[in-house]
């Protein structure tokens, strides 16, 4: 989630070298408009949940 926002903050949401570097299994689709899946979304929020619990 947070690589695929930082697409959409950075380069208009297209799929780039940087992000391949990091999510090389998504290297077939370089070039293409990255998709934020509900599942991907829902784990993201998990995520931040648990960091902000930490910091209580």
């Amino acid at each position: 989630m947070f690589e695929k926002r930082h697409l959409y903050q950075h380069s208009d949401g297209t799929i780039e070298e940087k992000y391949i570097r990091v999510i090389p299994q998504d290297s077939k689709l370089f070039g293409t408009k990255a998709i934020l899946t509900k599942d991907e979304f829902l784990k993201g929020i998990e995520i931040v949940k648990k960091i902000l619990k930490a910091l209580d």
